[in-house]
C-alpha cells in the first residue's frame, strides 16, 4: 500500500490542515507554469501532488484511506520493518551521538593543548623579556 503521507513527506495521519499547507508548497515549487524543471516531470509531478490530495485532503476520503492504512500498518510483517527501521535509527543516532562526543572531546584537548601552549609561551616571553631588560641595565 502506498504511503501518500510519505509521498508528501509528513507524518501519518497528518491532518487536514498539514497535508493542504504542504500540497500548496509542493505545488508552487514543482508548478510546470512557474518552475525551471522539466515540464514534462513538473506536469507528472503535479497530478500526482492532486492525485494524492483527493485522498487525503477532505474529511470523508481521509478517514476512508487512514483506517486503510492504520489496518495495513498493524499488519506484523510491517510492524516487524517498522522496529527494524526504528532500532537502525537508533544506531544511527548513537553512532552519530558517540562522533558528536569524541569530537568535541578531542577539539577539548586541543583547546586545553593551546592554552597551556600559550601560558608557556607567555611565561617564556616574560622571562625573556626579565632577563632582557636586567641585562640592559
Amino acid at each position: 500500500m502506498e504511503n501518500f503521507y510519505s509521498a508528501y513527506n509528513l507524518p501519518n495521519f497528518a491532518s487536514i490542515e498539514e497535508v493542504k499547507k504542504h500540497r500548496n508548497n509542493l505545488i508552487k515549487i514543482a508548478h510546470p507554469d512557474t518552475t525551471v524543471a522539466d515540464k514534462e516531470f513538473a506536469t507528472a509531478f503535479t497530478a500526482k501532488v492532486n492525485a494524492i490530495f483527493k485522498q487525503i485532503g477532505n474529511v470523508e476520503n481521509k478517514a476512508l484511506y487512514d483506517a486503510k492504512l492504520n489496518k495495513y500498518l498493524e499488519q506484523p510483517e510491517i510492524l516487524a520493518n517498522k522496529n527494524r527501521q526504528l532500532e537502525e535509527n537508533m544506531k544511527n543516532q548513537m553512532a552519530l551521538t558517540n562522533y558528536i562526543e569524541n569530537e568535541a572531546a578531542r577539539y577539548k584537548k586541543n583547546a586545553d593543548d593551546i592554552k597551556l601552549a600559550v601560558g608557556v609561551g607567555l611565561t617564556l616571553f616574560v622571562v625573556a623579556a626579565l632577563i632582557h631588560h636586567n641585562n640592559n641595565d
